[in-house]
């Protein structure tokens, strides 16, 4: 059987997306399993192939592959020497790993053949949602579909080759352990811990360590060997999420939650085309940004500090700068409004403030209490003894 990626470039509801295509081929009965992935690393390598060896739960006793690293440790061909984990891995689903020579690509011309024909069968004409529903209909077409449709040269159906060809494979064991991965978090005073953009809660912990391994598809978090909580793991479409138990509501929510921008950016493009215009410069590969929804947010704010019509000519510059700091930005306004501050109108004095609504309801107002300060208007002398001396040398004022 043949292993390999493949990058293809697929659109996901309307936008171009560059993805991963992953598949694995068997050589002579040309059944075939593909999935998508963002990115590709060494833990998407090992779960990709549980996936696909537990689903037809049958391998050969040698996977070919090329000279990657995800695999390879140094060497190449029949010299490579492979990772001892992946070496693990491989003996424990019942195959080796064998690496192409360099410059016989043709050792795994079937897997090239494979990306051959999902771009020319499985992606044209139809459209997709999201990930969950690429990697859904890529999966209908590689196990059902493709399985049972006659090749076109040979006219052979890979669901019967496939019985032909299964007596000299090795089984599948029953139960084999999927690979996993394991990190340290540390929940937040509200109970949260940050795992792929989203954050899930785990109940009884706040502001403490946890261990969390995380399979295929699935997360468990553990502290001190006990299982807490296990959450299914969620698309790496959806973020910025907080994630409860079914049926359990949480009050608080996580503390660095970082909202979308989308509110802000909807209030900003019904300025006007010039800042539609600033935004799109904003999207675009020349102008990104690192944390576009905060950038969103601090463009808006400034925004409501400043005259519309300053903001416009503030974005205008910035967009011939091609500047995309929000720091800039306000210097660029600044700078403006020194220079327009000679142009402001004057303000003509009135003399009907006293009919003004403000001035008639507090001319309204209770007079105050100015008896208190009587005594110190007209000053007297309030002596006991009527002002005069009594000899003993006291006075009492």
């Amino acid at each position: 059987m043949q292993h390999d990626t493949s990058p293809h470039l697929i659109k996901l509801n309307g936008k171009a997306t560059l993805l991963q295509c992953a598949g694995l081929y068997f050589r002579y009965s040309k059944v075939r399993y593909i999935k998508y992935y963002r990115s590709f690393d060494k833990f998407a390598l090992t779960s990709f192939m549980h996936e696909a060896t537990s689903f037809w739960k049958y391998v050969a006793e040698k996977c070919m592959v090329d000279n990657s690293s995800l695999v390879v440790l140094r060497g190449t061909g029949p010299d490579a020497i492979f990772h001892d984990d992946m070496n693990a891995f491989g003996r424990r689903c019942g195959f080796e790993w064998v690496a192409h020579p360099l410059m016989k690509p043709n050792w795994k011309a079937g897997k090239e053949r494979n990306f051959r024909t999902v771009e020319s069968n499985f992606i044209p004409g139809r459209s997709f949602k999201n990930m969950e529903d690429l990697n859904r209909q890529a999966f209908e077409w590689a196990t059902e579909w493709y399985f049972h449709h006659p090749d076109d040269k040979t006219k052979l159906l890979p669901v019967e080759q496939w019985e032909v060809e299964k007596p000299f494979l090795n089984a599948m064991p029953e139960f084999l352990e999927p690979p996993y991965r394991d990190y340290d978090r540390q929940a937040d005073k509200n109970g949260f811990i940050p795992v792929y953009a989203n954050y899930y809660w785990i109940p009884g912990i706040k502001q403490q360590k946890v261990k969390v391994i995380e399979y295929p598809g699935l997360i468990k978090v553990y502290r001190n060997r006990e299982l807490l909580i296990e959450y299914p793991l969620k698309p790496c479409d959806i973020k910025y999420q907080q994630v409860t138990p079914d049926g359990y509501e949480v009050q608080k929510t996580p503390r660095n939650l970082h909202l979308t921008s989308e509110a802000e950016e909807t209030k900003l493009r019904a300025r006007g085309e010039t800042v539609v215009r600033y935004l799109e410069f904003v999207r675009s590969k020349e102008g990104a940004v690192r944390y576009r929804n905060q950038f969103v947010k601090n463009l808006y704010s400034i925004s409501l500090r400043i005259a519309p019509g300053v903001f416009d000519k503030t974005l205008e510059r910035a967009l011939a700068y091609k500047i995309n700091n929000c720091e800039a930005i306000e210097r660029i306004a600044v700078q403006l409004m020194r220079a327009d501050i000679t142009d402001w109108p004057e303000v003509a004095p009135t003399d009907d403030f006293d009919n003004r609504e403000s001035y008639l309801e507090g001319r309204l107002s209770d007079e105050p209490d100015l008896f208190s300060y009587a005594k110190f208007l007209n000053p007297t002398d309030n002596d006991d003894n009527g002002g005069t001396d009594n000899g003993s040398g006291s006075e009492n004022r």
